[in-house]
């Protein structure tokens, strides 16, 4: 997985920060690795550069393979996206209109949005459900623990398990949660 992200890495402004300022990497391979060779739908909030819509279409080998990234800002996609996996749409994913425009149920969903509390619960309410079975719903950068431990709750009182990746320690990243 380093390898394929290095390709699309860079700070948030010029490429995909999961490897380089943040220490998600480790996490994401074990969880994604099993899956790797399979058809899968991968859903992206917050994409920005799109950097990292790039990294997983590499990844995930499976001609077939979704990524399907959204945004709230259409002037934040700098990278061309002439892999045919890829597919960007415009929308806020706190709106339920917004979501509704994007078919279908999904392996993995990452909220890498807007890194606020409220919108990380709101969207994982939205979509939890369109997550498929044996699937994960992965959300980033969440700001404190006292939100890790609400996330926590809101997760699994909805039925669901929740396990947490500490990495703040590889780099020193309060927010590596």
């Amino acid at each position: 997985m380093e390898e394929v992200f290095r390709k699309y890495s860079g700070d948030v402004h010029n490429g995909t920060d999961k490897g380089t300022t943040h220490s998600y990497l480790a996490a994401y391979e074990e969880v994604f690795s099993p899956r790797r060779a399979d058809k899968i739908r991968l859903f992206e909030i917050g994409v920005y550069t799109c950097a990292s819509l790039l990294a997983w279409a590499d990844y995930f080998t499976h001609a077939e393979t979704e990524i399907i990234g959204v945004d709230i800002n259409p002037y934040l996609v700098r990278f061309p996206l002439t892999n045919p996996k890829v597919k960007t749409h415009v929308c806020n994913a706190t709106v339920p209109a917004d979501l509704a425009k994007i078919e279908g149920t999904f392996d993995f969903v990452i909220d890498d949005g807007s890194h606020e509390l409220a919108h990380q619960m709101t969207s994982f309410y939205l979509l939890k459900e369109r997550v498929n079975p044996g699937g994960a719903y992965i959300i980033e950068d969440i700001q404190s623990m006292d939100d890790v431990d609400m996330l926590t709750k809101f997760v699994e009182m909805a039925g669901y398990k929740a396990k947490l990746y500490d990495t703040r320690a590889v780099k020193g990243r309060y927010d590596d949660l």
